[in-house]
């Protein structure tokens, strides 16, 4: 009887806790999978040269190392502030840094008084007073000079005055700029540097540019306006070393290099470098000798045609990939960097 009882009273405590269990919600279990997304900045322009806008995640094709990689969400980046999309950071995840105060756009112009370079500098300093037109209120642009080293001559601005009396007078004939107090956004840190260490080549110029960049948020433009670079010897053209350096750093600020080519000529050796630079940054190449107007007219389209496309890339080891973005079912030219760098 005694066993009896027992088993009784363990059945009816069981029997009890199964009611009890019955009653609560089972246990819930979600997996939770962070996927790193990045930020690709492009430009696009029609085949006539004309910016390409309203292009939605559906229009670009994006691969990375030959692998497809998702267009979550496009921006269409005006002079207007720029919302960020809303999203999960993960420990993989860049920061979203989008432009809050218009199109960060710097000038880099290379003085030459050679006369097969001259001419052209003057055609394409009165042609960008023209262009000013073309910008936002809200676009912030600075002025930069290098002959033997780099100078400058405007901090960012949107005052267009300033602007127009850069290109008139400041970048043939204007003394360098001491760059003042701090201010947001400043290329202060990039003199800053040069005063300790000048730049005698444009590849070092261009790192000091992008060391500038890098910390302010958005996608930001170099617009060079000058002769070109790199050192002829009998093995052809080489970059000097810092260039490496340079790329990556405009890389990694988001920076693309747009190049005006003002020699007189067809072709020249030290355009090498200004070619290599605009297609490793998504940047452009244009010759202005000939239909300057409409070299430089396209140069401002790709300003107008910027794009920062929101990307949920293939697993990536860190380091360097190729890039590859196209357009899907439309006509039109994307100026993209050549890699992107993890």
């Amino acid at each position: 009887m005694k066993g009896a009882t027992g088993l009784l009273a363990a059945t009816v405590l069981l029997l009890t806790v199964a009611r009890g269990a019955a009653g609560q919600d089972p246990p819930r279990f979600t997996e939770k999978v962070d996927v790193a997304r990045i930020l690709l900045d492009v430009r696009v322009i029609d085949p006539r040269g004309r910016p390409l806008p309203g292009l939605e995640p559906a229009d670009f094709e994006v691969r990375i190392d030959g692998r497809i990689a998702r267009v979550e969400s496009v921006q269409h980046v005006t002079g207007e502030p720029v919302a960020a999309p809303e999203t999960r950071p993960t420990a993989e995840t860049r920061p979203l840094q989008q432009a809050t105060h218009g199109r960060l756009v710097v000038f880099l112009f290379q003085k030459s008084l050679h006369r097969s370079r001259i001419p052209g500098l003057m055609l394409m300093l009165r042609e960008l007073r023209r262009s000013l037109e073309t910008f936002s209120s809200l676009d912030q642009v600075a002025v930069l000079r290098f002959d033997s080293r780099l100078q400058l001559l405007l901090d960012f601005t949107q005052d267009r005055g300033l602007l127009s009396r850069a290109f008139e007078h400041d970048v043939l004939f204007g003394a360098a700029n001491d760059p003042g107090e701090p201010r947001v956004p400043s290329l202060r840190p990039a003199l800053d540097r040069e005063r300790v260490r000048p730049s005698y080549s444009m590849e070092r110029s261009l790192l000091r540019i992008a060391e500038a960049l890098a910390p302010l948020p958005g996608p930001k433009s170099v617009v060079v306006v000058g002769h070109g670079f790199g050192r002829l010897s009998s093995m052809g053209v080489t970059l000097d070393p810092d260039y490496n350096r340079a790329r990556e750093a405009l890389q990694g600020a988001r920076a693309s290099v747009f190049c005006l080519d003002v020699t007189n000529a067809d072709y020249h050796s030290l355009e090498t470098g200004l070619k290599v630079v605009a297609a490793d940054t998504g940047g452009l190449y244009q010759r202005t000798h000939v239909f300057s107007r409409a070299a430089l007219d396209r140069v401002v389209a790709a300003l107008e045609g910027q794009y920062v496309l929101f990307v949920e890339p293939p697993a990536l080891r860190p380091g360097s990939h190729r890039l590859d973005v196209r357009l899907r079912g439309r006509d039109g030219v994307v100026l993209a960097p050549s890699a992107y760098v993890k």
